[in-house]
């Protein structure tokens, strides 16, 4: 989904922000601008074009796209929480006795 998020952004670049609002459709001298300008290809018509880019709009830039690429993003929590818990779960105590069974080892002292 992040990613999918990106494409779409890096594919709509400023048509994102510069797509004609309803509003803009619906009055007159603005439509016949829109209509001219703003077709798209093999025949796509402003409205359609206009109703594409709303749509990736919705997915990508609106506040609810961000919310929903934080919860793709993190739904099984942050990798830094995940290795916290991960570090306060592990067993240290066999892992030190090694350690300083090596050190002893390596200065030739004994336990």
């Amino acid at each position: 989904m992040p990613r999918v998020n990106e494409i779409i952004k890096l594919i709509g670049a400023h048509s994102l922000l510069a797509t004609p609002t309803s509003a803009e459709l619906d009055h007159p001298e603005l439509n016949a601008l829109i209509a001219k300008y703003y077709v798209g290809a093999n025949g796509i018509s402003s409205r359609e074009r206009t109703a594409i880019f709303r749509t990736a709009w919705d997915f990508a830039g609106s506040a609810l796209a961000g919310r929903v690429e934080l919860y793709e993003r993190f739904y099984l929590a942050s990798s830094h929480r995940m290795f916290q818990v991960a570090h306060a779960a592990s067993v240290r105590e066999s892992n030190f006795a090694l350690v300083d069974s090596v050190l002893r080892s390596a200065m030739g002292t004994s336990a």
